[in-house]
């Protein structure tokens, strides 16, 4: 009896570990953010020099079913854009990315920043995401999963992302 509840507790500590892989804490002292992901980011950069002139930045963490996106843009400065239209163009182009289906879009607060939050998709993956702005800088957050429904782990890295002006 003991060898069987010895034995039944060990399996139950390996599956815990297993499912509640623990998630780092990833700081952007350039995207001034801090974010919780289920592993170190591979970090993606391109520069437009075309007017305008821009460069976004990508930092993307994976699972074996489940994205998770951080990017932004920073425009130069003589640059201006109305603040609607960058949120949905974000929106928009993503979704032509990624060849998806927008499922639905709402205007909304994220932070306290004036945001959208979509749902898209396209094949299994099934994609949430929030376009914000902070200033001049639009912010896009993207949760993904290719099991045909919301990452389990999308509220764990919303609620942790938190951005310096």
């Amino acid at each position: 009896m003991k060898k069987i509840f010895f034995l039944t507790l060990l399996s139950f500590c390996f599956i815990s570990k297993i499912q509640s892989q623990d998630w780092i804490t990833f700081n952007s002292a350039a995207g001034k953010f801090s974010v919780l992901l289920p592993a170190q980011p591979k970090i993606q950069t391109d520069t437009s020099r075309t007017y305008p002139n821009y460069t976004t930045n990508l930092f993307i963490s994976k699972t074996p079913t489940d994205y998770f996106v951080i990017g932004w843009v920073d425009y130069e400065s003589s640059y201006t854009f109305d603040a609607q239209k960058e949120l949905e163009a974000n929106r928009d182009n993503f979704i032509k990315g990624i060849s998806g289906t927008l499922v639905s879009t709402t205007n909304t607060k994220f932070n306290g920043y004036q945001a959208i939050e979509f749902v898209a998709q396209s094949g299994s993956f099934y994609w949430t995401s929030k376009v914000f702005l902070v200033g001049r800088r639009p912010y896009q957050l993207l949760a993904g999963s290719n099991t045909g429904k919301a990452s389990k782990d999308e509220s764990k890295f919303y609620n942790s992302f938190s951005v310096q002006q």
